[in-house]
């Protein structure tokens, strides 16, 4: 039985390139990430299934705190009790306010995935649920007695306490930060978000992405962060994010 080379040669290298093939063949993902957006910080996680070599079917879990725009960060030492406090404070913050997101969409690979891309770039989209919750924000306040006698309180922000509350010279610092989860009221909403991924190695098993996107929320409530601050409860924000994982 004769062999010809050329037809082993061509054999083999078929058998390779379907061995490479399989090899860089995945079916899900699933990876973890984390950021800033514009008025915060973005924890994030997603499970893909890998569709084709272009698109990808997400499900997505975010969880981030929204901030107001008029937050400013105050140093308490100066008039500190004592001088034993440095506990910072936000001037103005009635409430802390987070989001849960539950979504899901796609990604679209618009560059080619292959071994040889450095980056292959894709387009994604994302909608779901948001559940809002705000939780009361608490300050260490100082109420002074004559002569020299004073005691510190922990209190959210009231119209009885408005004066104290705002009075700088009155503040000892930023209560625990534990304060106030059991007061966790409910805001739910709706949100939608666009983004680009930078993939390094988009047919790697190790996942390795840039996330820089845009986010909107709707929530079916006014939504009170700052004192004094009425606005609709839309939040837009511009956001970034790494993400690390495994694809199989």
């Amino acid at each position: 039985m004769k062999f010809n080379f050329k037809t082993i040669l061509l054999s083999a290298f078929l058998f390779l390139s379907f061995l490479m093939r399989a090899q860089n063949s995945f079916d899900s993902e699933f990876i973890l990430g984390g950021g800033m957006h514009t008025r915060g910080f973005l924890l994030s996680t997603q499970y893909s299934i890998i569709k084709d070599e272009t698109k990808n079917i997400t499900f997505g879990i975010d969880f981030t705190e929204i901030k107001s725009p008029k937050e400013k960060r105050i140093t308490a030492e100066r008039q500190a009790i004592g001088g034993t406090s440095n506990r910072s404070y936000i001037y103005g913050k009635q409430n802390n306010f987070y989001a849960l997101r539950l979504g899901a969409g796609q990604r679209f690979y618009i560059s080619e995935k292959t071994n040889k891309s450095i980056v292959a770039l894709a387009f994604a989209y994302n909608g779901g649920f948001s559940l809002g919750m705000i939780k009361p924000y608490y300050l260490d306040l100082i109420y002074r007695f004559d002569p020299d006698g004073y005691r510190v309180v922990p209190e959210k922000y009231s119209i009885d306490n408005e004066r104290k509350f705002l009075e700088p010279l009155d503040i000892n610092g930023s209560s625990e930060s534990s304060r106030g989860w059991d007061e966790l009221t409910i805001a739910p909403g709706i949100f939608a978000k666009g983004s680009l991924f930078f993939d390094w190695g988009a047919n790697d098993g190790f996942v390795k992405i840039l996330e820089l996107g845009m986010t909107a929320d709707l929530y079916f409530r006014q939504i009170q962060i700052a004192i004094g601050e009425l606005r609709p409860p839309v939040f837009v924000n511009l956001y970034m994010n790494f993400y690390f994982g495994k694809r199989w």
